[in-house]
């Protein structure tokens, strides 16, 4: 309904939309498309005069309210080695289940965390996809260990993080130190 309506649709809308999609897309983030796309929005309302632009001044919380009351399960965290050196790449593996009210796009993300509680991880790394309720889906993506990582043991540990409402996590899997860190 929203692409066949001649008409502008309402904010709450719109940011739902470029969310799912940007999430989805390569290269962005919803965080990166928002901002523009609200700057689009409000020129449009204002031009047809069709709704208030001047009362939206953000994000609508339609997504933090389907994120809130979202569950989320990391069924499995698995890797590909557990001897390493610096600079080299982990490839994980993630099972994951929601029960929403629809799609909601997520971040994967993993860290490598050290005896003494120093977390290591890779931003760039992190997956960002788009959930959607129902029966277990698998991704995989790479964390790359930081050059600045110490010999030693590491904790791995995963999680489901929601992007848009302070990164809160949805879901975490603690792997324990099955990972070693070699020069």
């Amino acid at each position: 309904m929203v692409f066949t309506t001649s008409g502008l649709p309402s904010w709450d809308v719109v940011d739902t939309v470029v969310e799912i999609l940007s999430a989805a897309a390569r290269d962005t983030t919803p965080e990166a498309e928002i901002s523009e796309f609200l700057r689009l929005w409000r020129a449009a309302a204002a031009a047809d005069h069709a709704l208030p632009a001047h009362d939206v001044t953000a994000p609508s919380p339609v997504t933090d309210r389907r994120a809130a009351v979202a569950t989320a399960e990391l069924l499995a965290l698995e890797c590909d080695a557990t001897a390493l050196s610096p600079g080299q790449a982990l490839r994980l593996t993630y099972r994951v289940r929601m029960q929403a009210d629809g799609p909601l796009p997520v971040m994967l993300g993993a860290s490598l965390v050290g005896r003494d509680s120093t977390e290591y991880y890779d931003t760039a790394g992190d997956l960002h996809v788009t959930l959607t309720p129902g029966p277990e889906s698998t991704y995989h993506r790479r964390l790359m260990v930081p050059f600045d990582t110490p010999v030693g043991e590491y904790r791995l540990v995963g999680g489901i993080w929601y992007p848009r409402s302070g990164k809160r996590r949805m879901a975490g899997k603690d792997r324990g130190y099955i990972v070693q860190i070699d020069r």
